[in-house]
């Protein structure tokens, strides 16, 4: 029988990252590998994977596994009981209410209703740390914040990443991978497989997939590629001086592409073809003879000649969004490129752009093809001379479209910038503040005043323009006093000068070290998310997604929009003095019928997370059928049983009825109405 010929390049985007809308990287790579003539299938497996994981079908799968675990006498690892006791409660909500979630972020109508919207994510939330419990130490979230796939740290033994590419009991989306994605790509029968990795949240699923095709598709050539500014193939180079981290070019990928990859994917994808060497692909890094070949001198892509990306084929319809905010990249690198904490110089070579007239005409041609005006403009940050041509431009075409990006707080963008930058459709600027303590930003080499920060808010405000702005807490060598300087800004401008603000603390990895330790990082972070959002938390769901915030802001006049996200949807967070449960409002005799019990969970690598078990009455509704397992479970818990003899207690509890449901849970919550922590 004759072998099916390889034939093309399959480009693949690996879980997990937030699934709002279409990778570019995806699609800039298939627009240059089709216009010269090449075959370029792209599949987001993000989106893709996400949407089957968070089903109904798949949620009950996990639940029935959650409980099985909840119920055995095997564990000694008490995070471990934890998960499944959290996984049990989270499965009476998630399989029911997830796919009406899921339809709710699609709808145009349901998504712009802000209660409707915050219910929505915060089931989605729920449902996927239900998938999490099932996958136990796995924890992954809707935000790639909240993702820490099995201690899949870039600097983690290879060894090690095998064993956890090839575990079932612990890596979510395996299954998912062998039952459904290796057979469509078998189908598919590629010469090239290209595994995109941006962030660290992608790499175990990347090392699984690669694992998975070198064994089943032996014929294929698989590489890695990616220029992001968290994680990218370039950030591997240094490890592949030791011997025992060669193989991930032999246990993983056939080769990889460091720094820009399009050149160097099109010319693999010819030699390969034609059965040559690849030898001398600048930018390649593959095995030799058993020595690692770099292709140097690295080459920068000359992205002024690059076509319009070509975002056809992908899965518009299962975004988590009612309409597409499409990224598009002005240019590469950055051109400041000198702050100690960013990782960018190291994938990206140096700065370079595209002509402004040329970006203005691609935004021209995306907005036809897919009928959207929405552009999330993805550059790591935004000259101000460059973006004042850019407003010209817009205003001499007529051009009408809305878009937000990143820019640094430099004295060159001035109030008349501002009001142009508004005047061309900008909604929204997210900027680095990093620290407002003078020395910590000396530290970080910043380059940019608290002064400039102070007047530039000031002038988003005036103008209409949302200031998002991104925070490192715990910078090697800042001590806390430095720390709550930052804490500080942020509570004074908040109310003030900006609607929003994102931030991330920085924690050191490898043989490094954390300047703030753990407990300081999480009472700073704390106090910096109330000073951000207070009790609102629905205005936090928005800020996890850049294209939310601006679908959001594209519907809502900025006032209109504050009284909007004044209808919360969500039970009131309230305070946490005791780090135990948090006081919520009971508005009924069954607690668990308006979110009465708020757990404060936190796992290793994310922020805490206070998650209601129902968000409105139509969950409650779905939690008042519950059996006695779940109201055990519940009542225990509140009580301050350990997990574990919760689950040895679930496993002989028996069926009640309503009644006596309501009167044993009030019963049960009494003490903890009369400490307040509970409240009616």
């Amino acid at each position: 029988m004759l072998k099916k010929k390889h034939k093309g390049t399959l480009l693949l985007f690996p879980p997990c990252l937030v699934a709002d809308g279409p990778p570019e990287i995806l699609a800039q790579h298939a627009a240059v590998f089709r216009a010269h003539g090449k075959r370029a299938e792209i599949v987001d497996l993000n989106i893709e994977a996400l949407d089957a994981l968070l089903s109904s079908s798949e949620l009950s799968r996990l639940s029935r596994k959650v409980m099985v675990g909840l119920s055995s006498d095997h564990s000694s690892d008490e995070g471990e009981w934890e998960a499944f006791a959290f996984g049990t409660m989270a499965s009476y909500v998630a399989p029911e209410m997830v796919d009406g979630a899921k339809k709710c972020l699609r709808d145009p109508k349901s998504f712009y209703d802000f209660p409707s919207f915050t219910r929505s994510y915060q089931t989605l939330r729920l449902a996927s740390q239900l998938a999490a419990s099932a996958y136990y130490p796995t924890y992954f979230g809707l935000s790639h914040q909240d993702c820490v796939f099995g201690y899949s740290h870039p600097w983690t033994p290879l060894d090690r990443m095998k064993l956890h590419a090839e575990d079932p009991e612990h890596n979510v989306f395996l299954g998912y991978f062998e039952g459904k994605v290796v057979p469509r790509i078998q189908s598919l029968n590629p010469l090239l497989v290209g595994i995109a990795l941006l962030h660290q949240s992608q790499l175990l699923c990347a090392l699984t997939l690669a694992r998975l095709l070198r064994k089943h598709l032996p014929g294929t050539h698989v590489t890695l590629f990616g220029d992001g500014d968290q994680l990218s193939p370039s950030m591997f180079l240094p490890l592949l001086n030791r011997a025992a981290n060669k193989k991930l070019l032999t246990d993983f990928f056939h080769s990889m592409v460091v720094h820009e990859s399009e050149g160097a994917l099109l010319e693999l994808a010819d030699r390969l073809e034609r059965g040559e060497s690849l030898s001398g692909i600048r930018n390649l890094v593959f095995l030799n003879g058993g020595s690692v070949e770099i292709g140097s001198p690295f080459r920068v892509e000359n992205i002024a000649e690059f076509p319009v990306p070509d975002y056809s084929g992908l899965p518009f319809d299962l975004y988590l969004t009612p309409k597409a905010v499409l990224p598009l990249t002005l240019g590469r690198g950055c051109y400041w490129g000198k702050c100690a904490f960013c990782a960018i110089e190291s994938n990206q070579l140096r700065y370079h752009q595209k002509s402004i007239p040329d970006f203005v005409t691609q935004i021209e041609e995306l907005s036809t093809r897919h009928g959207t005006t929405l552009f999330w403009f993805t550059d790591q940050a935004l000259h101000p001379r460059v973006l004042r041509r850019f407003c010209d431009e817009v205003s001499t075409r007529g051009l009408v479209i809305q878009w937000s990006g990143r820019v640094r707080a430099e004295e060159e963008l001035t109030l008349r910038l501002l009001s142009d930058l508004k005047k061309s459709g900008c909604t929204a600027l997210h900027i680095g503040l990093e620290s407002a303590n003078p020395r910590v930003s000396k530290l970080m080499n910043k380059g940019t005043r608290k002064t400039s920060m102070t007047r530039i808010l000031k002038g988003c405000r005036t103008v209409g323009i949302d200031a998002h702005l991104f925070v490192l807490l715990g910078f090697p060598g800042e001590i806390e006093e430095e720390a709550r300087d930052t804490v500080a800004f942020i509570s004074e401008h908040h109310e003030t000068d900006g609607k929003s603000s994102a931030f991330s603390p920085f924690l050191t990895t490898g043989e490094g070290f954390r300047s703030l330790d753990a407990d300081t990082l999480e009472k700073l972070t704390r106090e910096m998310r109330q000073a951000i959002y207070g009790d609102a938390r629905g205005r936090e769901f928005l800020a996890t997604s850049t294209t939310y915030s601006h679908l959001y802001r594209e519907r809502y006049s900025p006032d209109d929009l504050e009284a909007e996200l004044k209808r919360d949807g969500l039970p009131d967070s309230g305070s946490d003095p005791e780090g135990g449960l948090l006081p919520v409002t009971l508005d009924t005799p069954l607690a668990l019928a308006e979110g009465a019990v708020i757990r404060r969970f936190g796992r290793p690598g994310g922020f805490p997370l206070f998650l209601a078990l129902s968000t409105s009455r139509e969950q409650g509704a779905v939690i008042c059928r519950l059996s006695a397992d779940s109201f055990h479970l519940a009542q225990r818990m509140a009580e301050g049983k350990k997990p574990r003899e919760v689950a040895l207690e679930l496993a002989r509890s028996r069926k009640v009825d309503q009644e006596e449901m309501d009167t044993a849970l009030l019963s049960a919550l009494q003490p903890l109405l009369k400490k307040g922590i509970l409240r009616r």
